[in-house]
Parts: C-alpha cells; structure tokens; sequence
C-alpha cells in the first residue's frame, strides 16, 4: 500500500510540474511576452491569474492521491473518480494541440526557437502521453471493476429468482451475459475514453484551425460531419447484424453445456455423437456467418473512413486554390500539417461508432434479463410464514395442485389435479412410468415450480409456494455436488466422521473447514454424499428422486431397509420418488402418476 501510495505521489508531483512549466512558457511562446511584460501592462490582474492557474495545477494534482487513496480504502471507483479520469482525458487532448501549434509556427517562422519554447514542447509531449498512460492503467481498473460489478449483479440477480424462472432463461443466454456482454461493454469504456481523448485533441484543433483560417475550417467540419454521418449509418446496419449474432451465440452456448453435461449419453453411440456435432457444428457456422456479416459491415465502414479521409486531404491541396486565391499556399501546409497529425485521433472516434453498437446490443440483452429475473423475483419471507414454518412439522398437504407447461402444443402436458398429505413419521413413494410426470411433481411439492392451481398447507394453514424449499432436504436425480458445504454451520467433525462411516465413504474423503477433500467420485459416491449432506441439514422432509439408482446392490438394500427406517424413526418425513418395486413394502404410502394424473394412492398398513 505505501509503495502504491509513494508512486501516486511521484506522478502527481510529476504532473503538477509539467503543468506550471506549460503555464510559465505558454505566454512567452504564444503571445511573445512574458509574465513581467503582461504584469506592467495589465498589473495584479495577471498575478492573480497566475497564482490561479498554479493554484488548479497543484490541486488538480492533490486530488489524483486523494481519489487513489479513497480507492485503496473501498476497493471501489467513485463516479466522482470518474469524472476525474474524464477531466484529464480531456486535458490531455488540449495538451495535444499545443503541439501541432509550435511545429506550425516554428515552420513559419512567426516564433523564435529558444529555452521557452523547447520547455513548452517537451512539457506539453510529456503531459500529453503521461496523461494518456494515467488514463489507461486507471480505465483498466475502472473496466475490470465495471465487469466484476456487473456479474456479481447479474449472478445475485440470479439467485433471487425462482427456479422455473431460472429455467425459462436457459444456461446459454446466462452464460454469454456473463462472459461476453459484460466484457463488450466493460471494453466500450476504453473505447469511449480513447475517443474522448481523441475527441478533445479535435476540438482544441479545430480551434486553432479557425484562427488560420475560416473558410478552410467550414469545409473541413462539413467533411468530418458527412464522414461521421456515413460511419454511423454503416453502423445501425451492423447493429442489427449484432443483434442475430447474439441470438445465435445464445444457440450455440446451449448446445455448448449440452455437450458438457451430456457426455456421457452422446459417447455411448457413434450415430447419436455424430448428429448431435452435426447440430453444433451448423450452429457455429451461423453464429460465425452472422459474426462476419456484422464485422463486415464494420470493416466498410472503417474502409469508406479512411479513403474519404485521405480524399479530403488531396482536397485541401488542390480544391481550395481552384475555387479563390484568397486561400494561401502557408495556411493550405498548415492545415495538411495538422490534419496529418489529426488522422490517428480521427480514426479512434470513428472506429469507436461500430463498437458502441456492439456494447448497446450487448447492453440491452443484460437489461433484458435483469428485467426478467426481476419480475419474477422471490418475495422476502414475511412475519407470518416465518411464524407457520416455526412451528413443529406435522403435516404437508397439498390441494388441487396442478401445473401445465407451456408450448406450441394444443395440449401441453401438465400434473394434477392433485391432493396430496405427507406426515411426519411416514414414509411415501411416488411411482410411474417414464414421463408421467414424477419429476415434475417433485419440482411442485418442493416449491421449485410455482402451482398454477392449488394451495400447500403446513400443519393446516397455507404456506406460500416459494417457501416450501425450507422445509425441505432434497436430492434430486441430477444433483449436483459442490466441493464446499454450503448453508450448513456448527457441523462437528465426530458428527460427519459418524455420517461417512454410515454411507461407506470413510478414509475415501475427508471434510475440513466444509471443505470435501475430492469430488472425482463416481455417480454413486457423490450421491452418498448429499445424503450427508441431507442429515447434516436435519430438515423436517426429506426429498429423494431416483436416489438408489446409481448405487450396488448391496447399498441400495442399506439404503431402503436401513437408512429410511431410521429417518422415519427419527420423525422425518420421506418422500422418494422411485422404481425398485422389490422395496414398495418399506413404504407406508404409494403416489402412482400415469399422464400427470393420480391413478392410484394407497395407504399401506
């Protein structure tokens, strides 16, 4: 920190420096009088113009360390920081100007070469490019801070949704928000930075332009006013390229995670590997065909700018003599001078047009998804529920449950009318076929989906949807298993010692600090550990779906006849959804679906 703090000290000294050397020369040089001369004739007016101007060096200069210091002590850059950063962009462009100034003059002869004019020069280069490196190492940390920022907001977003909404948004689009959307408009800042710089440079010349001459500088703003009219209008046409690239991206990102997480399926046949790389490969080539259609369109307009930049400067030498003798062949080198060391400044301002389309598209699709997220955000658990979920678990019952999922078809598929009760101390197993809808009725009666007809009910009194997650310990089939327990305090380590001795898993892992020591186990394994993971929750129900699936004979027989009984003995409540019917006896209850429909529910004695 003190080593930060000594170097930020160093530049500012530095920059205070080179600013009253440029505010000392600039009367010598400029108006050919020094100080003293203007002091006899103007008097303490210009003492006090001095002593203002060194007094806004030296402060401009102290604020620097004190909005560095402040950004050391939060970590975070302030919008007055900022406008700071701003400020001296633009002082640097005005830095800039001075430079084709005394290359012009000296040129023509109007100035004498001596000390003050050297020191004016080489202080004003020296600002110019010291202000430059300021700007981009404090606009790297302000876009990789604006990036941070914005995913943590995106991500939290997130985490308030509900699950259905979550779903809705699919793993695509959330991955190109976080990664590229981000990143294009994090990258529009130092574009936006750079232009201004190049922007300010511009306007200080364009000043100077018209003190040499009027008419010249007419013509001059009329062509860089077409050029930029033409580049924008390049770039709406882009924009709307940008805008098909990205849905195609979101496309190619799904397929991308299917691929991830369905591996396994596609490599167990050749045929069903081969067509599902078909499918990604054409969806790349979209998203790359789209990709070039919209750099395409940058490109020509980066192609127009420059042959209309250089068309402009051919015209300046030859036009104006053509048209009146009163443009002199001095002004007409100057300006060719000062457009020459102009033309990199003017390239950054029109390559930034297209980029800015690309960060507003980017920009839009992460509104969009906040907005989404945002509507359907969780509502804070309020006193009543808290009150209702305190109380000592009895009962859950559910009735007239349905949900219906929502497509093209004329009739969607959908679970219910259901009534359903659950008890503490009970046992239940819900069975079916392949797509009766156990999963989905898993995803209702844990509150992951939100019931489009019916009420649940916690010991007789209504409890709202999205609460019933806390209430509940669940190990859905695609579970999947962090390397840190998350959500689980005070655990003791006899008590997980006690756990993984039960399930099997003892000197295989080890957990310290909440922290599994290794997660490459098979399918099997990592689901013992969630069970573990659900004892040490110690919720009133307890949710399995498909859980002894992908466990040996040996554990799933542990698992039904040994580990269940000891829940319910315990005064859990179970619900497993499930087809190993060789243990439909542990049950005291069977939930049978066939086509989102309960076609039978029997209490067994």
């Amino acid at each position: 920190m003190n080593g930060k703090i000594r170097s930020d000290m160093q530049t500012s000294m530095f920059l205070a420096l080179l600013g009253i050397i440029i505010v000392y020369c600039f009367p010598d040089v400029i108006l050919a009088r020094k100080w003293s001369e203007l002091y006899v004739q103007y008097g303490f007016k210009i003492v006090v113009l001095f002593c203002v101007l060194v007094a806004f060096i030296l402060i401009y200069s102290a604020l620097f360390i004190y909005f560095k210091m402040k950004l050391y002590k939060s970590g975070k850059i302030s919008k007055s920081f900022g406008a700071y950063i701003v400020t001296l962009s633009i002082i640097s462009g005005g830095s800039f100007t001075i430079i084709p100034y005394v290359i012009n003059q000296a040129l023509a002869g109007s100035i004498i070469i001596n000390i003050y004019m050297a020191l004016l020069f080489f202080s004003s280069v020296l600002l110019y490019a010291y202000d430059v490196k300021i700007v981009k190492k404090e606009i790297a940390v302000l876009t990789n801070g604006y990036m941070s920022e914005k995913r943590k907001k995106i991500i939290n977003f997130l985490s308030e949704c509900n699950y259905e909404t979550f779903e809705n948004i699919g793993s695509g689009n959330i991955y190109t928000c976080i990664n590229n959307d981000t990143e294009n408009i994090s990258n529009i800042i130092n574009i936006l930075m750079s232009g201004l710089t190049s922007l300010a440079v511009m306007v200080c010349c364009a000043i100077y332009l018209v003190t040499l001459n009027f008419k010249l500088s007419c013509l001059a703003l009329i062509a860089i006013v077409v050029l930029i009219a033409i580049v924008i209008f390049l770039s709406t046409q882009a924009q709307k390229q940008w805008e098909v690239s990205r849905d195609k991206q979101n496309l190619f990102y799904s397929y991308l995670d299917g691929f991830l997480k369905g591996f396994a399926n596609l490599s167990t046949k050749r045929k069903k590997m081969n067509e599902f790389v078909g499918d990604i490969s054409d969806s790349d080539t979209q998203y790359r065909d789209c990709q070039i259609k919209a750099e395409s369109f940058s490109a020509y307009s980066n192609f127009i700018s420059e042959v209309l930049i250089f068309v402009f400067m051919g015209m300046i030498v030859v036009v104006p003599p053509l048209i009146s003798d009163e443009f002199r062949l001095k002004d007409i080198s100057q300006f060719f001078v000062i457009f020459l060391m102009l033309k990199g400044h003017l390239d950054v301002v029109i390559a930034a047009i297209p980029r800015i389309s690309k960060a507003m598209v980017s920009k839009a699709r992460i509104d969009a998804l906040l907005n989404e997220v945002e509507v359907a955000q969780k509502k804070k658990m309020d006193s009543k529920s808290e009150k209702i979920l305190s109380q000592e678990f009895k009962e859950l019952c559910y009735k007239k449950i349905s949900y219906a999922y929502k497509n093209i078809s004329d009739k969607p598929f959908k679970v219910g009318p259901l009534d359903l009760t659950f008890k503490k101390g009970e046992i239940t197993f819900i069975i079916g076929g392949n797509g009766s809808g156990k999963s989905t009725l898993g995803k209702l009666i844990t509150g992951l989906y939100h019931f489009h007809s019916g009420a649940a009910f916690y010991n007789s009194q209504v409890i709202e949807n999205s609460k019933l997650s806390e209430i509940f310990s669940t190990i859905f089939f695609d579970n999947y298993l962090f390397s840190k327990l998350y959500g689980i305090d005070d655990i003791k380590d006899n008590k997980i010692d006690e756990i993984l001795e039960k399930i099997k898993l003892k000197g295989k892992i080890t957990i310290k600090n909440r922290i599994i020591s290794d997660i490459n186990l098979s399918t099997g394994q990592k689901k013992r550990i969630a069970l573990m993971i659900s004892y040490l929750e110690d919720m009133p129900i307890y949710f399995f779906d498909e859980w002894a699936a992908e466990q040996d004979p040996e554990f799933k027989n542990f698992f039904y006849r040994k580990i269940l009984p000891e829940l319910k003995a315990a005064g859990k409540c179970i619900i497993a959804i499930t087809h190993d019917d060789r243990y439909f006896d542990v049950a005291d209850k069977i939930v049978k679906l066939e086509d989102g429909k309960c076609v039978e529910n029997l209490q067994r004695k």
